[in-house]
């Protein structure tokens, strides 16, 4: 009798707790939902991010406020969300670094496939290839026949070790069965303005940066490298379509809740998000930020996190991007002397007269002197280079080209 009335108080119990949950998730919301923009105010995330809220507030009868937590390539701000309660009102609009930032970065504060629940993808953008209008290629074949002639003669600018252009290039490379070589600067416009000027040969550029060019006449473009054509711009073909099967390159946009958000809620989200992408004002404002829109259930989001996740660590692993990254960090103590006061330039540091350890002295002094001799004859190369090659000058020779490779490289070396 005791052990059957026990039973019933415990069904009874898991009852009424199934019942407040399903109230709960019918009233939702039932307060203001937090959307997390994990960088800067101004940029393509947080404008796609505005533009969404102020769509699904109008429709949800609730305010939804962005609030940017940048820095250290989105981590700040996954982390953040990771450790929000699963209760639907904490979002984040993530990015393709979701799944570049787990092939990279071993020892994340937070599980990549795990931490979070994809609500729906929103949008995405291809990046394109292009050519400067010198190099004798109008086709993605044409690309791949002189890289196969000229190994490691070609280089493309990139904005930073591991981003999607200079992992869409690696996977350009492996598919490709050739080697182009990636020239690491600080920030998109200068590269972007190195290739103008002839002095690289070959981008992959987001749409966004490089259209203008491309119909002014001083970039030519050969592909996208999204799987489908993009409807922005037709008449490009996808990198796949043009001699590469399997390549697909992106950058997307995507709305993720913790891990452990009712089922309930992460659908109402996503059919709201799907509401949202169908009115007039985000879809002008996405399409002029070169994005096509996207729109997706959960379980088609999910899958496709996978297969990101799966594709780039294949790519890191081939290319060995992750291993260049770990040695430099092991190595960098022995070069420089750790400091906590006077940074110089450059990210040097001036030894400090606290420092209770002489030789520590000797080190920081010497990498000092080391390091900037190092710069001084990066940029005399680059001042001779420049001079030598104006924008409206004949392209540069390979071999002057391999120069101010070097000369870059020695610049924007950490």
């Amino acid at each position: 009798m005791f052990r059957t009335s026990t039973m019933l108080v415990v069904l009874l119990s898991a009852a009424i707790a199934l019942a407040n949950g399903a109230a709960a998730t019918d009233s939702f919301p039932s307060q203001p939902i937090r959307l997390i923009s994990p960088f800067a105010a101004g940029g393509g995330n947080d404008t796609i991010s505005r533009a969404l809220a102020q769509a699904m507030a109008r429709n949800l009868g609730q305010g939804v406020v962005v609030e940017n937590r940048p820095g250290a390539n989105t981590i700040i701000g996954m982390e953040y969300l990771a450790k929000s309660s699963p209760d639907g009102y904490s979002l984040i609009m993530t990015s393709s670094s979701l799944a570049l930032n787990a092939a990279l970065y071993p020892k994340l504060p937070y599980d990549s496939a795990r931490a979070f629940a994809p609500v729906a993808l929103v949008a995405s953008s291809p990046l394109i290839v292009v050519v400067h209008p010198s190099l004798p290629v109008k086709s993605v074949r044409d690309l791949i026949a002189i890289a196969k002639a000229k190994p490691g003669q070609l280089f493309y600018p990139v904005s930073g070790v591991g981003n999607i252009s200079h992992l869409a290039g690696e996977l350009f490379n492996l598919l490709a069965g050739v080697k182009l070589v990636s020239v690491p600067y600080k920030g998109s416009g200068p590269g972007l303005n190195d290739l103008l000027g002839g002095r690289l040969f070959v981008g992959f550029n987001s749409a966004l940066s490089t259209l203008p060019h491309i119909r002014s006449g001083r970039l030519r473009g050969i592909a996208v490298t999204a799987a489908a054509r993009s409807p922005g711009l037709p008449d490009l073909p996808t990198v796949a379509e043009s001699g590469v099967p399997g390549y697909e390159a992106t950058t997307w946009y995507g709305v993720l809740a913790p891990a452990g958000t009712p089922k309930r809620v992460v659908h109402r989200l996503s059919s709201e998000i799907g509401r949202a992408l169908e009115s007039a004002e985000v879809n002008a404002t996405l399409t002029a930020q070169g994005l096509d829109l996207a729109g997706s259930t959960p379980e088609q989001f999910a899958t496709f996190i996978s297969s990101e996740m799966v594709k780039w660590e294949e790519v890191v692993k081939a290319t060995g991007i992750a291993l260049q990254q770990g040695r430099a960090q092991r190595d960098a103590p022995k070069a420089l002397a750790p400091e906590p006061h006077g940074a110089a330039r450059h990210g040097t540091h001036e030894p400090d007269s606290r420092d209770s350890t002489p030789r520590r002295h000797r080190m920081g002094r010497l990498a000092a002197k080391q390091d900037s001799r190092v710069y001084e004859e990066g940029d005399r190369q680059l001042d001779s280079l420049r001079s030598k090659y104006s924008e409206d000058a004949q392209p540069m020779t390979l071999l002057d080209a391999w120069h101010y490779r070097s000369a870059c490289l020695e610049r924007v070396r950490p």
